[in-house]
Parts: structure tokens; sequence; C-alpha cells
């Protein structure tokens, strides 16, 4: 492939300033990821470094024991990490695919009440996104998302 084939600056901006209407992102979601709008997935912010994914508790994320559902939490987790992916790969100006190869997770206490997910990984994925077009070949992309509860404490 070509090395001069880059990422669109401006549609890597426009794509996140779009997903920060509540419009924009619920139709994204009621496409691509159902199941995140019936939990209540929210973007409380997103740029070119970082996201926040907040999720609620509540009957929606709950599990039996009164906790939020891991599994849950792991579906904001990976949208924290995905959100750059998704607009990089739609200001790619050759075709680019992604595709989640695994996923590891520590709970290190409940968490019951909104969580938040921040990701600061955002450059890194733009950077992994220019050296797979540059070389044509797949690029591993290890990302790291901290959830919070209501007290800010490390769920």
């Amino acid at each position: 492939m070509n090395p001069r084939v880059s990422l669109d600056a401006a549609k890597l901006d426009k794509g996140m300033k779009s997903l920060r209407t509540p419009f924009a992102l619920a139709a994204f979601q009621g496409a691509k990821m159902p199941l995140g709008l019936a939990a209540g997935l929210r973007l409380d912010a997103v740029d070119r470094a970082s996201c926040t994914i907040s999720l609620p508790g509540g009957w929606r994320t709950q599990n039996p024991f009164g906790s939020m559902y891991w599994a849950a939490q792991g579906m904001a987790a990976e949208m924290a990490t995905g959100i750059h992916g998704v607009v990089a790969v739609r200001a790619a100006p050759v075709p680019v695919r992604m595709i989640l190869a695994g996923c590891e997770g520590t709970f290190s206490r409940q968490c019951k009440g909104r969580a938040r997910f921040v990701f600061s990984g955002g450059e890194t994925v733009f950077e992994v996104f220019e050296r797979t077009m540059a070389s044509g070949e797949s690029v591993a992309c290890p990302l790291e998302v901290v959830g919070y509860d209501p007290k800010d404490e490390e769920i």
C-alpha cells in the first residue's frame, strides 16, 4: 500500500463531533449496537485523545446481587475503545477493517449506580490505522479502559 495514505483529519473531527449529538449517537447505537441503546450507554466526552462512556445503574444493568452486571461493564468499556476505531474507519481513504480480537477484564469491586469508563488511547488507535494503511497488514493494538463508580473509585 502507499505509505502516503493517511486518515482524513477533517473527517476524524467531523465524526467525533457528530457522535457528540444525542440523536446521532442514538442512530449509531440503534443501527450498530442496539443493546447499548437499550442499556442506556451514553457518550459523555470524546476528543482525539480520549473517550468517556457512562452506563446507568438500576434495572437495565443490574445483576441478581444488586450491583452492575459484568457484561454491561464490558459493553461500555468496548464502546469507549471502539469510538475512535469507528471514526477512523470512516475517515480512512481506503477500506480498513477493525476487529476485537480479545478481551480481558479485572473487576476490583462492585459498582452500584452510574459508572464511567475512561479510555485515553485515541491517538494510539489513529497511529495503528496509519500503520495498517501504510503496510496493508493487520496491526494488533492492545487498549485499556478504566471504570469508575459514582464515588470515583476504580471498579
